[in-house]
């Protein structure tokens, strides 16, 4: 590994839902939203 970090999360963790930068959580989305603004920080995340 190049200094990586393998994480296993559940079937059902809403990873798709999380921001990568700041880790704010979006209440619900619709399952065609592929993109998204965090609405803590000026990341924009994507699955």
């Amino acid at each position: 590994m190049r200094g990586g970090q393998i994480v296993v999360a559940g079937q059902w963790f809403p990873s798709s839902q999380l921001c990568s930068e700041c880790g704010y959580k979006m209440a619900e989305m619709l399952l065609k939203v592929r993109r998204w603004q965090c609405p803590c920080c000026p990341t924009p995340s994507m699955m």
